[in-house]
Protein backbone atom coordinates (compact mmCIF):
# COMPACT_ATOMS: atom_id res chain seq x y z
CA UNK A 1 0.00 0.00 0.00
CA UNK A 2 1.90 3.39 -0.95
CA UNK A 3 1.91 6.58 1.60
CA UNK A 4 -0.20 8.34 0.05
CA UNK A 5 -3.41 5.90 0.61
CA UNK A 6 -1.94 5.67 3.91
CA UNK A 7 -1.95 8.76 4.84
CA UNK A 8 -5.67 9.46 3.54
CA UNK A 9 -6.85 6.52 5.20
CA UNK A 10 -5.56 7.29 8.21
CA UNK A 11 -7.25 11.13 7.98
CA UNK A 12 -10.47 8.92 7.01
CA UNK A 13 -10.43 7.16 9.64
CA UNK A 14 -9.66 9.89 12.37
CA UNK A 15 -12.60 11.59 10.73
CA UNK A 16 -15.26 8.40 11.14
CA UNK A 17 -13.96 8.54 14.69
CA UNK A 18 -14.79 11.96 15.34
CA UNK A 19 -18.21 11.07 14.17
CA UNK A 20 -18.81 8.56 16.54
CA UNK A 21 -17.67 10.94 19.27
CA UNK A 22 -20.24 13.35 17.75
CA UNK A 23 -17.54 15.74 17.22
CA UNK A 24 -19.00 16.67 13.54
CA UNK A 25 -17.08 20.04 13.10
CA UNK A 26 -14.11 18.28 14.15
CA UNK A 27 -14.62 15.40 11.41
CA UNK A 28 -15.69 17.99 8.86
CA UNK A 29 -12.13 19.76 9.53
CA UNK A 30 -10.46 16.55 9.09
CA UNK A 31 -12.42 14.88 5.39
CA UNK A 32 -11.82 19.05 4.29
CA UNK A 33 -7.91 18.47 4.65
CA UNK A 34 -8.53 15.01 3.49
CA UNK A 35 -10.54 15.72 0.13
CA UNK A 36 -7.76 19.12 -0.13
CA UNK A 37 -4.96 17.18 -0.28
CA UNK A 38 -6.28 14.03 -1.74
CA UNK A 39 -8.94 14.99 -4.03
CA UNK A 40 -9.11 11.94 -6.04
CA UNK A 41 -9.93 9.87 -2.82
CA UNK A 42 -13.77 8.82 -3.33
CA UNK A 43 -13.76 7.81 0.61
CA UNK A 44 -12.85 11.19 1.72
CA UNK A 45 -15.33 12.84 -0.86
CA UNK A 46 -18.39 10.15 -0.11
CA UNK A 47 -17.78 10.19 3.90
CA UNK A 48 -18.34 14.19 3.12
CA UNK A 49 -21.10 14.27 1.30
CA UNK A 50 -22.61 12.34 3.60
CA UNK A 51 -21.53 14.34 6.64
CA UNK A 52 -22.60 17.63 4.54
CA UNK A 53 -26.02 15.77 4.42
CA UNK A 54 -26.66 14.85 7.89
CA UNK A 55 -25.42 18.72 9.16
CA UNK A 56 -28.24 20.43 6.55
CA UNK A 57 -25.62 21.79 4.65
CA UNK A 58 -27.51 20.10 1.46
CA UNK A 59 -25.56 21.91 -1.83
CA UNK A 60 -22.50 21.01 -0.21
CA UNK A 61 -23.40 17.64 0.38
CA UNK A 62 -24.33 17.61 -3.73
CA UNK A 63 -21.64 18.83 -4.71
CA UNK A 64 -19.25 16.11 -2.89
CA UNK A 65 -21.42 13.16 -3.70
CA UNK A 66 -21.28 14.67 -7.56
CA UNK A 67 -17.16 14.38 -7.18
CA UNK A 68 -18.03 10.95 -5.50
CA UNK A 69 -19.57 9.69 -8.75
CA UNK A 70 -17.13 10.68 -11.01
CA UNK A 71 -14.77 9.20 -8.91
CA UNK A 72 -16.97 5.96 -8.90
CA UNK A 73 -19.07 5.84 -11.23
CA UNK A 74 -20.34 2.19 -10.84
CA UNK A 75 -21.36 2.39 -7.12
CA UNK A 76 -25.10 2.63 -6.96
CA UNK A 77 -24.94 3.88 -3.07
CA UNK A 78 -23.87 7.36 -4.50
CA UNK A 79 -26.60 7.67 -6.81
CA UNK A 80 -29.03 6.76 -4.07
CA UNK A 81 -27.46 9.32 -1.81
CA UNK A 82 -27.21 11.97 -4.34
CA UNK A 83 -31.07 11.45 -4.65
CA UNK A 84 -32.12 11.83 -1.47
CA UNK A 85 -29.91 15.17 -1.51
CA UNK A 86 -32.14 16.72 -4.57
CA UNK A 87 -35.20 15.86 -2.73
CA UNK A 88 -34.38 17.62 0.23
CA UNK A 89 -33.71 20.25 -2.50
CA UNK A 90 -37.69 19.29 -3.85
CA UNK A 91 -35.55 18.84 -7.36
CA UNK A 92 -37.66 15.75 -7.65
CA UNK A 93 -36.50 14.80 -11.03
CA UNK A 94 -33.06 15.30 -10.43
CA UNK A 95 -33.88 12.83 -7.42
CA UNK A 96 -35.57 10.32 -10.01
CA UNK A 97 -32.56 10.52 -12.22
CA UNK A 98 -30.54 9.46 -9.57
CA UNK A 99 -32.62 7.30 -8.39
CA UNK A 100 -33.22 5.18 -11.77
CA UNK A 101 -29.11 5.58 -12.17
CA UNK A 102 -28.67 2.86 -8.87
CA UNK A 103 -31.73 0.88 -10.37
CA UNK A 104 -29.63 0.48 -13.55
CA UNK A 105 -26.25 -0.62 -11.53
CA UNK A 106 -28.51 -2.24 -9.24
CA UNK A 107 -31.61 -3.98 -10.24
CA UNK A 108 -32.50 -5.46 -7.17
CA UNK A 109 -32.48 -2.53 -5.21
CA UNK A 110 -36.29 -2.08 -3.73
CA UNK A 111 -35.32 0.54 -1.53
CA UNK A 112 -34.46 2.89 -4.74
CA UNK A 113 -37.20 1.60 -6.50
CA UNK A 114 -39.55 2.71 -3.64
CA UNK A 115 -38.12 5.73 -3.27
CA UNK A 116 -38.56 6.39 -6.70
CA UNK A 117 -42.23 5.56 -6.23
CA UNK A 118 -42.03 8.46 -3.59
CA UNK A 119 -41.05 10.90 -5.99
CA UNK A 120 -43.65 10.32 -8.43
CA UNK A 121 -46.21 10.20 -5.79
CA UNK A 122 -44.88 13.65 -5.05
CA UNK A 123 -45.33 14.62 -8.57
CA UNK A 124 -48.82 13.15 -8.29
CA UNK A 125 -47.86 11.14 -10.76
CA UNK A 126 -50.08 8.13 -9.11
CA UNK A 127 -49.78 5.53 -12.26
CA UNK A 128 -46.03 5.76 -12.37
CA UNK A 129 -45.91 6.07 -8.22
CA UNK A 130 -47.69 2.56 -8.06
CA UNK A 131 -45.84 0.81 -10.83
CA UNK A 132 -42.81 1.93 -8.93
CA UNK A 133 -44.34 0.51 -5.21
CA UNK A 134 -45.42 -2.64 -6.79
CA UNK A 135 -42.02 -3.16 -8.41
CA UNK A 136 -40.05 -2.82 -5.31
CA UNK A 137 -42.88 -4.74 -3.67
CA UNK A 138 -42.55 -8.13 -6.29
CA UNK A 139 -38.49 -8.05 -4.73
CA UNK A 140 -39.58 -7.91 -0.89
CA UNK A 141 -43.23 -8.87 -0.42
CA UNK A 142 -42.92 -7.87 3.19
CA UNK A 143 -41.79 -4.45 2.77
CA UNK A 144 -44.60 -2.99 4.94
CA UNK A 145 -44.36 1.04 3.40
CA UNK A 146 -44.95 -0.48 0.02
CA UNK A 147 -48.39 -1.51 1.39
CA UNK A 148 -48.93 1.67 3.38
CA UNK A 149 -48.20 3.74 0.07
CA UNK A 150 -50.13 1.36 -2.21
CA UNK A 151 -53.57 2.30 0.18
CA UNK A 152 -52.93 5.35 0.39
CA UNK A 153 -52.82 5.82 -3.08
CA UNK A 154 -56.04 3.53 -3.68
CA UNK A 155 -58.09 5.39 -1.13
CA UNK A 156 -57.12 8.59 -2.05
CA UNK A 157 -58.46 7.79 -5.64
CA UNK A 158 -61.45 5.64 -4.42
CA UNK A 159 -60.06 2.93 -6.58
CA UNK A 160 -61.67 0.28 -4.02
CA UNK A 161 -61.27 -3.16 -5.71
CA UNK A 162 -57.55 -2.21 -6.35
CA UNK A 163 -57.70 -1.54 -2.24
CA UNK A 164 -59.78 -4.37 -1.71
CA UNK A 165 -56.95 -6.68 -3.73
CA UNK A 166 -54.09 -5.60 -2.09
CA UNK A 167 -55.67 -6.19 1.51
CA UNK A 168 -55.99 -10.00 0.46
CA UNK A 169 -52.34 -10.15 -0.76
CA UNK A 170 -51.04 -8.52 2.15
CA UNK A 171 -53.15 -10.29 4.57
CA UNK A 172 -51.10 -13.55 2.94
CA UNK A 173 -47.86 -11.84 3.63
CA UNK A 174 -48.04 -9.82 6.61
CA UNK A 175 -47.68 -10.90 10.06
CA UNK A 176 -49.26 -7.55 11.78
CA UNK A 177 -52.68 -8.53 12.40
CA UNK A 178 -53.89 -4.69 13.99
CA UNK A 179 -52.14 -3.29 10.75
CA UNK A 180 -54.68 -5.35 8.35
CA UNK A 181 -57.34 -4.78 10.32
CA UNK A 182 -56.78 -0.51 10.12
CA UNK A 183 -56.76 -1.19 6.40
CA UNK A 184 -60.00 -3.38 6.97
CA UNK A 185 -61.64 -0.64 8.85
CA UNK A 186 -60.62 2.17 5.88
CA UNK A 187 -62.44 -0.31 3.17
CA UNK A 188 -65.54 -0.49 5.14
CA UNK A 189 -66.07 3.45 5.94
CA UNK A 190 -65.35 3.40 1.69
CA UNK A 191 -68.33 1.47 1.81
CA UNK A 192 -70.06 3.55 4.46
CA UNK A 193 -70.30 0.76 7.08
CA UNK A 194 -69.61 3.15 9.92
CA UNK A 195 -70.84 0.71 12.95
CA UNK A 196 -68.05 -1.81 11.54
CA UNK A 197 -65.58 0.74 11.19
CA UNK A 198 -66.09 1.83 14.97
CA UNK A 199 -66.02 -2.11 16.00
CA UNK A 200 -62.60 -3.07 14.41
CA UNK A 201 -60.47 0.51 15.26
CA UNK A 202 -61.54 0.64 18.59
CA UNK A 203 -59.99 -2.90 19.14
CA UNK A 204 -56.61 -2.53 17.91
CA UNK A 205 -53.86 -1.33 19.19
CA UNK A 206 -51.27 -0.33 16.70
CA UNK A 207 -47.72 -0.13 17.38
CA UNK A 208 -46.14 2.55 18.13
CA UNK A 209 -44.00 2.74 14.94
CA UNK A 210 -47.27 3.03 13.12
CA UNK A 211 -48.02 6.82 14.02
CA UNK A 212 -49.49 7.79 10.81
CA UNK A 213 -52.06 4.90 11.09
CA UNK A 214 -52.67 5.72 14.75
CA UNK A 215 -53.48 9.60 13.76
CA UNK A 216 -55.47 7.81 10.89
CA UNK A 217 -57.67 5.62 13.43
CA UNK A 218 -58.62 8.57 15.37
CA UNK A 219 -59.71 10.84 12.32
CA UNK A 220 -61.71 7.73 10.68
CA UNK A 221 -63.40 6.78 14.81
CA UNK A 222 -64.16 10.50 14.66
CA UNK A 223 -65.80 10.74 11.06
CA UNK A 224 -67.57 7.40 11.43
CA UNK A 225 -69.14 8.89 15.48
CA UNK A 226 -70.23 11.99 13.72
CA UNK A 227 -71.82 9.92 10.46
CA UNK A 228 -73.94 8.25 13.17
CA UNK A 229 -74.26 11.67 15.03
CA UNK A 230 -72.49 10.31 18.03
CA UNK A 231 -71.05 14.25 18.76
CA UNK A 232 -69.23 13.46 21.73
CA UNK A 233 -67.25 10.38 20.40
CA UNK A 234 -67.01 12.32 17.36
CA UNK A 235 -65.22 15.26 19.11
CA UNK A 236 -62.96 13.16 21.71
CA UNK A 237 -61.52 11.73 18.71
CA UNK A 238 -60.58 14.75 16.95
CA UNK A 239 -59.07 15.71 19.60
CA UNK A 240 -57.01 12.40 20.41
CA UNK A 241 -55.99 13.19 16.82
CA UNK A 242 -54.99 16.92 17.49
CA UNK A 243 -52.92 15.32 21.08
CA UNK A 244 -50.83 12.86 18.65
CA UNK A 245 -50.04 15.10 16.23
CA UNK A 246 -48.18 16.96 19.12
CA UNK A 247 -46.32 14.24 20.04
CA UNK A 248 -45.07 13.39 16.88
CA UNK A 249 -45.04 16.71 15.44
CA UNK A 250 -44.74 19.61 17.55
CA UNK A 251 -42.24 18.76 20.64
CA UNK A 252 -39.77 21.95 18.97
CA UNK A 253 -42.60 24.04 17.97
CA UNK A 254 -44.02 26.96 19.74
CA UNK A 255 -47.39 28.02 18.52
CA UNK A 256 -46.48 31.85 19.83
CA UNK A 257 -43.66 32.21 17.43
CA UNK A 258 -46.07 32.07 14.62
CA UNK A 259 -48.39 34.54 16.30
CA UNK A 260 -45.66 37.31 16.99
CA UNK A 261 -44.65 36.57 13.11
CA UNK A 262 -48.09 38.10 12.05
CA UNK A 263 -48.44 40.40 15.16
CA UNK A 264 -45.31 42.03 13.54
CA UNK A 265 -46.65 42.56 10.24
CA UNK A 266 -50.52 43.56 11.11
CA UNK A 267 -48.74 46.39 13.22
CA UNK A 268 -46.08 47.95 11.31
CA UNK A 269 -48.26 47.82 7.84
CA UNK A 270 -51.64 48.99 9.47
CA UNK A 271 -52.39 52.21 7.82
CA UNK A 272 -49.43 51.93 5.13
CA UNK A 273 -48.87 53.53 2.49
CA UNK A 274 -47.64 51.68 -0.34
CA UNK A 275 -46.72 54.59 -2.40
CA UNK A 276 -44.48 55.58 -0.06
CA UNK A 277 -41.83 52.75 -1.45
CA UNK A 278 -39.38 53.62 -4.13
CA UNK A 279 -41.70 52.25 -7.49
CA UNK A 280 -39.55 50.65 -10.00
CA UNK A 281 -41.23 49.57 -13.87
CA UNK A 282 -42.07 45.52 -13.20
CA UNK A 283 -39.45 43.84 -15.83
CA UNK A 284 -42.11 40.80 -15.51
CA UNK A 285 -45.54 42.65 -16.27
CA UNK A 286 -47.05 39.41 -18.89
CA UNK A 287 -46.20 37.28 -15.89
CA UNK A 288 -47.27 38.98 -12.93
CA UNK A 289 -47.70 35.80 -10.29
CA UNK A 290 -51.47 35.26 -8.87
CA UNK A 291 -52.25 34.17 -5.66
CA UNK A 292 -54.19 31.94 -4.07
CA UNK A 293 -54.80 32.87 -0.66
CA UNK A 294 -57.05 32.94 2.76
CA UNK A 295 -57.38 31.18 6.17
CA UNK A 296 -56.67 27.84 6.25
CA UNK A 297 -59.75 25.26 5.36
CA UNK A 298 -61.47 28.52 3.63
CA UNK A 299 -62.30 26.22 0.61
CA UNK A 300 -59.03 27.27 -1.41
CA UNK A 301 -58.94 23.48 -2.63
CA UNK A 302 -62.33 23.42 -3.81
CA UNK A 303 -61.30 26.81 -5.95
CA UNK A 304 -58.18 24.74 -6.85
CA UNK A 305 -60.01 22.24 -8.26
CA UNK A 306 -62.61 24.20 -10.26
CA UNK A 307 -59.58 25.90 -12.02
CA UNK A 308 -57.84 23.00 -12.40
CA UNK A 309 -61.05 21.91 -14.73
CA UNK A 310 -59.59 24.67 -17.38
CA UNK A 311 -56.13 23.07 -19.27
CA UNK A 312 -54.70 26.36 -19.74
CA UNK A 313 -54.72 26.98 -16.33
CA UNK A 314 -52.09 25.16 -13.57
CA UNK A 315 -52.36 25.50 -9.77
CA UNK A 316 -49.48 24.86 -7.53
CA UNK A 317 -50.86 23.48 -3.99
CA UNK A 318 -48.86 24.66 -1.00
CA UNK A 319 -45.17 24.63 -2.05
CA UNK A 320 -42.49 26.20 -0.44
CA UNK A 321 -42.39 28.94 -2.98
CA UNK A 322 -41.88 32.12 -1.21
CA UNK A 323 -39.79 30.03 1.26
CA UNK A 324 -36.44 30.36 0.10
CA UNK A 325 -37.22 33.72 -1.19
CA UNK A 326 -38.25 35.13 1.99
CA UNK A 327 -34.99 33.85 3.63
CA UNK A 328 -32.99 35.73 1.47
CA UNK A 329 -34.91 39.13 1.90
CA UNK A 330 -35.06 38.52 5.86
CA UNK A 331 -31.40 38.42 5.42
CA UNK A 332 -30.94 41.89 3.39
CA UNK A 333 -33.88 43.63 5.44
CA UNK A 334 -32.53 42.30 9.02
CA UNK A 335 -35.97 41.33 9.45
CA UNK A 336 -36.70 44.95 9.78
CA UNK A 337 -39.83 45.99 6.99
CA UNK A 338 -38.28 49.77 6.96
CA UNK A 339 -36.27 48.50 5.13
CA UNK A 340 -38.17 47.50 2.41
CA UNK A 341 -37.92 50.90 1.11
CA UNK A 342 -34.05 50.93 0.51
CA UNK A 343 -34.12 48.18 -2.28
CA UNK A 344 -33.00 49.05 -5.39
CA UNK A 345 -34.11 48.08 -8.98
CA UNK A 346 -31.24 45.37 -9.46
CA UNK A 347 -32.41 43.56 -5.91
CA UNK A 348 -35.54 43.88 -6.73
CA UNK A 349 -35.31 42.39 -10.35
CA UNK A 350 -32.94 39.61 -8.90
CA UNK A 351 -35.66 38.40 -6.41
CA UNK A 352 -38.17 38.45 -9.00
CA UNK A 353 -35.95 36.13 -10.80
CA UNK A 354 -35.29 33.88 -6.95
CA UNK A 355 -39.34 33.64 -6.74
CA UNK A 356 -40.06 32.40 -10.36
CA UNK A 357 -36.72 30.10 -9.91
CA UNK A 358 -38.52 28.51 -7.14
CA UNK A 359 -41.87 28.00 -8.74
CA UNK A 360 -40.46 26.72 -12.01
CA UNK A 361 -39.41 23.61 -10.00
CA UNK A 362 -43.01 23.04 -9.37
CA UNK A 363 -44.54 23.40 -12.42
CA UNK A 364 -45.54 20.29 -14.40
CA UNK A 365 -47.75 21.69 -16.94
CA UNK A 366 -45.20 24.02 -18.94
CA UNK A 367 -48.04 24.83 -21.86
CA UNK A 368 -49.96 26.77 -19.12
CA UNK A 369 -50.66 30.12 -19.83
CA UNK A 370 -52.03 31.03 -15.77
CA UNK A 371 -50.38 29.53 -13.38
CA UNK A 372 -51.91 30.03 -9.81
CA UNK A 373 -49.60 29.61 -6.58
CA UNK A 374 -51.71 28.20 -3.68
CA UNK A 375 -50.57 28.63 -0.71
CA UNK A 376 -53.31 30.19 2.01
CA UNK A 377 -51.02 31.53 4.76
CA UNK A 378 -49.13 33.68 2.21
CA UNK A 379 -51.96 35.90 3.30
CA UNK A 380 -49.64 37.30 5.71
CA UNK A 381 -46.63 37.95 3.54
CA UNK A 382 -48.96 40.52 0.83
CA UNK A 383 -46.36 43.56 1.77
CA UNK A 384 -43.47 41.23 0.93
CA UNK A 385 -45.11 40.02 -2.35
CA UNK A 386 -46.01 43.88 -3.72
CA UNK A 387 -42.77 45.01 -2.84
CA UNK A 388 -41.49 43.28 -5.66
CA UNK A 389 -44.40 42.41 -7.93
CA UNK A 390 -46.68 45.68 -7.02
CA UNK A 391 -48.91 44.05 -10.19
CA UNK A 392 -50.00 40.85 -8.43
CA UNK A 393 -53.17 39.82 -8.67
CA UNK A 394 -54.35 37.42 -5.29
CA UNK A 395 -57.78 35.24 -5.22
CA UNK A 396 -58.95 35.48 -1.71
CA UNK A 397 -60.91 32.85 -0.31
CA UNK A 398 -63.25 33.75 2.31
CA UNK A 399 -64.88 31.39 4.91
CA UNK A 400 -67.09 31.92 7.69
CA UNK A 401 -64.19 31.92 10.62
CA UNK A 402 -66.31 29.45 12.84
CA UNK A 403 -66.60 26.88 9.97
CA UNK A 404 -62.91 27.31 9.44
CA UNK A 405 -61.47 26.84 13.03
CA UNK A 406 -64.14 24.11 13.46
CA UNK A 407 -62.34 22.34 10.23
CA UNK A 408 -58.71 22.85 10.97
CA UNK A 409 -59.76 21.33 14.74
CA UNK A 410 -61.22 18.47 12.70
CA UNK A 411 -58.30 18.42 10.11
Amino acid sequence: MNTTLLNSNSLIINALKAIKEKNYKEAKNILEKTVLLYPNSFEANHNLAILNFQLGNIDKSIEYFNKSKNLKPKFSQVYFNLALAYDKKNMVDHAIKNFKKAIKIEPNNSLALHQIGLMYKKKNNFKSSEEYFKKSLNLNPVFEENYNQLFSIYESLNQNDKFTKLLDEAKKILNEQDLLDFYSAILQYKKKNYEIVIDILNKIELDEKYYHQNLAKHTFLAKSYDQIKKYDSAFHHYKQNNELTNKYYGKNINEKNFISYVNQRVEFFNNFNLEKWAQYPGKYKSTDPIFLIGFPRSGTTLLDTILRTNSSVEVIEEKPILRNFLIILEKKTNNDFRNLNKLNQNYINEMQNVYFSEREKYLQNRNAKVVIDKMPLNIIHIAEILRFFPNAKFIFALRNPYDCVLSCFMQ
